[in-house]
């Protein structure tokens, strides 16, 4: 038995309230603020006071020269990253009674951000939005933890991304990464009804392309052999500016997340999207904080939802890393000789410290190059087209795009060990020439449409 992970999006009158009557009973305090610094302050209060666990999460619609929070795709995706975590961390500077919080709380970072192609506005480098917000997002992540804090990412707008994007180029990376800090970083999914449903429609037949939608990510996982990333439902919805009656709400409250959402170990809370903000005269505000007041909110204090716990899969690796680190792997032909080894060995060296820093790893085997629970491979493949075409004529990269996805493969020419020594020499691998990242991405979606449809993409 577990207790409910569920909250409205925002707050009501006796939000503060219903936190210490959960925190006082040994619930969790689940809050998600938007603009509000005043209500993450109580909510970081009340469960430090009681001891309780608390996901809570601050959201700023607007922050310094981004309005409604959306990047710049224009922009480098890393550059446009620093440049958006400098902006998260200049909005926080405004409200210092934070500070002292730092790391009890997270930050959404994005809301509803663009998954598809647009042709009147193109990516930087032509590049997929999904990839591009995959660099991005996962360096204003990193940015910020650097930092102490704690994120959420992209906030995904109901029915995006595509089941495949979670396999497209440089995303493998960013759930990679999630997966390592878990602790630290959400990805964030907005989920509920279509457009045009009826408040009283089963929610089942709406699993899992508009409920249930994150399994897809989970997929990827499978797939990838890694861990389940965090996951939180920030904003769920009948429609935009209704929601059923008290009974039929917690009704579907109930059920999705005994089925749904709590079987997943790495599930934090769902939020009930309210419509406007607290305050403002709309239909959904004024019936959600009805609905919070007489059902929902007795329902988080009194009832507990029964899961059967949906088991994570276990990487396929002997051994994780005791830490984190970026490795950088010369690769080198069975038919070189030791000059080419010692020519790697002193091109590959550079003092720590110094700003190359290298001291690369040298050896002669495909599959040391790739293998590791790593976030960062980098695979420097020396003169490749000596492995020839390999199964599929993709050669080289071919092989670590299928066996050791997620990697950096970067193929250098050298003519002699001399040649070899001076390119590795001023080789930078954090901004190879002309890198050729491995894409790991299906060609069409996972599964069949009618398995999508059906729901039968986890019967395996």
């Amino acid at each position: 038995m577990q207790n409910p992970k569920v909250n409205i999006h925002g707050s009501c009158s006796n939000s503060v309230t219903h936190m210490r009557n959960c925190a006082s009973s040994g619930r969790p305090v689940i809050v998600k603020a938007v603009d509000n610094a005043g209500l993450v302050l109580d909510a970081c209060n009340i469960a430090a006071q009681f001891g309780v666990p608390a996901t809570v999460i601050m959201r700023w619609v607007d922050l310094p020269g981004y309005p409604q929070g959306i990047p710049n795709y224009q922009e480098e995706p890393v550059a446009a990253g620093m440049k958006y975590a400098a902006a998260v961390k200049q909005r926080l500077s405004q409200a210092p009674e934070l500070t002292p919080l730092t790391g009890k709380f997270y930050l959404s970072i994005f809301n509803e951000i663009r998954t598809q192609i647009d042709p009147d506005n193109p990516n930087y480098n032509n590049m997929h939005p999904v990839s591009w917000i995959a660099v991005c997002g996962q360096t204003v992540a990193e940015e910020l933890l650097a930092a102490g804090h704690k994120v959420t990412l992209f906030s995904f707008n109901a029915g995006t991304p595509e089941p495949e994007d979670w396999l497209r180029e440089k995303v493998p990376d960013l759930l990679r990464f999630a997966a390592a800090n878990k602790d630290h970083v959400m990805i964030d999914c907005h989920e509920g009804y279509p457009i045009g449903a009826g408040l009283n429609d089963d929610w089942r037949q709406y699993w899992p392309h508009m409920i249930g939608r994150f399994v897809h990510m989970y997929t990827a996982c499978q797939v990838l052999q890694i861990g389940f990333p965090s996951i939180v439902i920030s904003e769920f919805a009948w429609q935009y500016d209704n929601m059923p009656d008290g009974t039929q709400a917690l009704k579907v409250v109930q059920e999705v997340l005994a089925e749904v959402y709590q079987p997943w170990s790495g599930f934090n809370a769902l939020y009930l999207w309210t419509g406007l903000f607290p305050g403002a005269n709309s239909t959904l505000s004024n019936k959600m904080c009805s609905f919070a007041n007489t059902t929902l909110w007795n329902y988080t204090l009194t009832g507990s939802v029964e899961v059967e716990p949906i088991p994570e899969p276990e990487p396929d690796c002997f051994g994780k890393p005791r830490v984190q680190y970026a490795r950088t792997y010369v690769l080198l032909h069975d038919s070189m000789s030791v000059e080419w080894w010692l020519a790697a060995a002193r091109g590959g060296y550079a003092p720590r410290g110094t700003p190359a820093s290298g001291r690369f790893t040298v050896g002669t085997s495909a599959d040391d190059a790739g293998v590791a629970d790593l976030l960062k491979r980098r695979i420097i493949a020396v003169n490749p087209e000596l492995w020839g075409a390999g199964e599929d004529g993709t050669g080289l990269e071919g092989f670590f795009k299928q066996y050791y996805p997620g990697a950096t493969y970067i193929p250098l020419a050298a003519a002699t060990p001399a040649e070899l020594e001076d390119k590795l020499k001023v080789l930078d691998p954090n901004n190879p020439p002309q890198p050729v990242p491995i894409a790991t991405m299906f060609s069409a979606p996972i599964g069949t449409a009618a398995e999508r449809d059906a729901g039968e993409l986890w019967n395996d």
